[in-house]
């Protein structure tokens, strides 16, 4: 399903069809400098979406995007990828998400230490957000709106095995 309202990306917002207000997107006045951003992000949802975490479901950094929780490592990176730095990394099934875990603690040893050895499910949707297309391995980018609570759409975190 599409989002329901045609997106202005000079404001990050949604345009209103029948008068309502326009949902802000989280962090729009962090990547307003980039041009077009969010990119490419009008996919429709799936039934649930899935997102490596830590095991506490109050975790801080569960639902943070890299650009706040790695800020130095995409100062100089081309705009498309600052601007998916402001989105939270997603799957589309939970075996993507396996597999993604174990390609990255294979390159990384420490990785799941700093990203998080947990999975969650999530139902979020149109309301909640926008995401992009997934790519070859499922994941995709999600930009949220201001007013999502994550926390609350999401399972209690299970251990990736």
């Amino acid at each position: 399903m599409a989002n329901p309202t045609p997106f202005d990306p000079t404001t990050a917002t949604h345009v209103p069809v029948t008068g309502k207000t326009p949902k802000q997107l989280k962090y729009a006045p962090d990547f307003k400098g980039i041009t077009g951003c969010p990119f490419k992000a009008q996919a429709a949802f799936g039934e649930f979406s899935y997102r490596i975490v830590h095991g506490k479901k109050d975790h801080p950094d569960n639902f943070r995007p890299a650009a706040i929780l790695f800020p130095d490592r995409f100062a100089d990176e081309a705009d498309e990828t600052r601007c998916q730095s402001w989105a939270l990394s997603m799957f589309e099934t939970l075996d993507q998400l396996k597999a993604h875990f174990k390609k990255m603690t294979k390159r990384v040893p420490n990785w799941g230490k700093l990203a998080g050895d947990h999975s969650t499910r999530l139902k979020i949707g149109a309301s909640h957000g926008q995401r992009t297309d997934a790519n070859y391995n499922g994941h995709f980018s999600f930009h949220e709106y201001a007013d999502c609570d994550l926390a609350a759409a999401a399972d209690d975190p299970s251990p990736i095995v």
